[in-house]
């Protein structure tokens, strides 16, 4: 007792305790209608960290506390402010949450009153609050069962909220819940639906298998077959009040129907209420369809808004491949000037490649003259030679003359001279500026074998291979053959394509 009086005693608690009392005294101003006093007690809560929930009846402080605030008809119903605070004081200081806390058979009650009533207004987001606030206790309400149920073990009956008291519907619905109980033995919830239907004003004859009211009313309780047979109620309720007010007294004992006794004042005023609720059954229904609908509403409106966001994220997809495309027409642009480019040095280089061609074929002649010229020097020195063997080895009267004169005549026609035009080595047309440091390398190498008549090196060949790729690639096909018939024909070299050799 002593530990509990000092947690209760805490920091912790007494500031706890602090905003509920500030919360039940803003609720008691707001109904008085004292705005003022309200208002000055919210700011004050709003400075110690503290934020109001009034839609859902709870607030939350900075400190991660949460609490419930009271609602106005718990303050109408005479229940004193300081029981109301303790009610939330207690399980803090106790160190439970709003989880753990369990409420009593009048809490309960309570809350379940007012949800039915915020039902009966129509007011449904009121309702769906409470019955959560209701489930944070551990308590389940039961709509078509018209019970609800506790985690403690506490069960009540939902009855005689509306304001003409408890109605056909919920009489009949409690009647067959009490049916199946007794069926199933459990005897208990049965004499508790009993006690609560006659608290309501409603007695069950079980011999006489019929219900009362105070008022006149009245109705059968349903068979056990039926029952299991899995029968509506809503609609055995609709049948059973369209027979009472069509059917006489007679037909209807004759049909195990109990008629309602009385005046035709009596039978009018049962056929009004029938049809106040029927009414009320369909402006129930049409409730549930208008916020239906409004959920409906809403859902199509964060879809239109997924719809606009899906718009947004294609159109800045549709500009990022229109940048895309830019970017790739402007790599094809310069892509397409380096093509030029390399077409304009492969033109160049095919054109002094092709002048390194006719250079080398004339030097080629040139050397074949040259060597000709030395092969008749060399023929005219030996026909001289044997003439003037064959003049010192005989008499002038033993040689005959006619062969004299033959080889005097052969070393005449041998010892001419060959008449040469003297050839020069072609200038190349094109300009040194037009050239490339490869082409040039290219062109010297060539010159220098043709020139000096020595055979090229591998590694030579290879690069020069290489650059008649390069002109390839760049599609200077007519350069490329230039470059192939001047390896043919100056350094004998012969390239094959297919084996991807020379």
């Amino acid at each position: 007792m002593e530990e509990a009086r000092a947690r209760s005693r805490s920091p912790r608690s007494e500031t706890y305790e602090e905003i509920v009392r500030l919360v039940v005294m803003r609720t008691q101003a707001r109904l008085q209608k004292d705005w003022n006093l309200a208002d000055t007690i919210r700011t004050k809560l709003t400075e110690m960290g503290v934020t109001l929930f009034d839609k859902t009846n709870s607030w939350h402080s900075k400190t991660g506390q949460t609490g419930r605030i009271p609602a106005f008809s718990e303050l109408d119903a005479g229940q004193p402010i300081e029981s109301i605070i303790q009610e939330q004081v207690m399980p803090q200081a106790n160190g439970l949450s709003m989880s753990d806390v369990v409420l009593d058979d009048s809490q309960i009650r309570l809350l379940v009153e007012q949800l039915e009533q915020a039902r009966a207004q129509k007011d449904f987001v009121r309702s769906d609050e409470l019955r959560d606030e209701l489930k944070t206790y551990g308590v389940e309400v039961f709509d078509n069962e018209k019970m609800w149920r506790a985690k403690n073990g506490l069960a009540g009956c939902i009855i005689g909220y509306a304001e003409g008291g408890a109605t056909d519907l919920e009489i009949t619905t409690l009647v067959v819940q009490r049916e199946k109980a007794r069926q199933s033995s459990d005897f208990g919830t049965a004499d508790l639906i009993r006690n609560e239907l006659r608290t309501a004003g409603v007695e069950i004859y079980d011999k006489e298998k019929v219900w009362k009211v105070g008022d006149g009313r009245q109705g059968p309780v349903p068979t056990w077959q039926w029952i299991q047979s899995g029968g509506d109620v809503s609609a055995h309720l609709q049948a059973q009040q369209q027979q009472q007010i069509m059917l006489s007294p007679d037909m209807a004992m004759a049909m195990g129907m109990v008629q309602v006794h009385g005046n035709d004042a009596m039978q009018a005023q049962v056929a009004d209420q029938h049809i106040q609720d029927t009414e009320q059954a369909e402006q129930d229904q049409q409730a549930e369809q208008n916020h239906q609908f409004e959920q409906i509403q809403q859902l199509q409106q964060a879809q239109q808004l997924q719809v606009q966001q899906l718009q947004q994220l294609q159109q800045a997809q549709q500009a990022q491949q229109l940048q895309l495309i830019q970017q790739g027409q402007a790599a094809q642009a310069l892509k397409s000037q380096k093509a030029n480019e390399a077409a304009a040095i492969g033109t160049a280089m095919g054109q002094a490649l092709q002048s390194m061609t006719v250079q080398a074929e004339l030097q080629k002649q040139q050397q074949l003259q040259q060597a000709q010229l030395q092969q008749q020097q060399l023929q005219q020195l030996q026909l001289q030679q044997q003439l003037q063997s064959l003049t010192m080895a005989a008499s002038p009267e033993l040689l005959n003359e006619y062969q004299l004169q033959q080889l005097q005549t052969l070393t005449t026609t041998t010892t001419a001279p060959t008449t040469t035009t003297a050839t020069t080595i072609p200038t190349i047309t094109t300009t040194e500026a037009t050239l490339t440091p490869e082409l040039q390398k290219a062109m010297e190498i060539m010159q220098d074998c043709a020139a000096s008549g020595r055979i090229p090196q591998d590694s030579e060949i290879d690069w020069l291979v290489g650059i008649r790729e390069k002109l390839r690639q760049a599609k200077d096909f007519a350069t490329a053959d230039e470059i192939r018939n001047a390896l043919r024909n100056n350094l004998g070299v012969e390239l094959y394509e297919k084996e991807k050799r020379w």
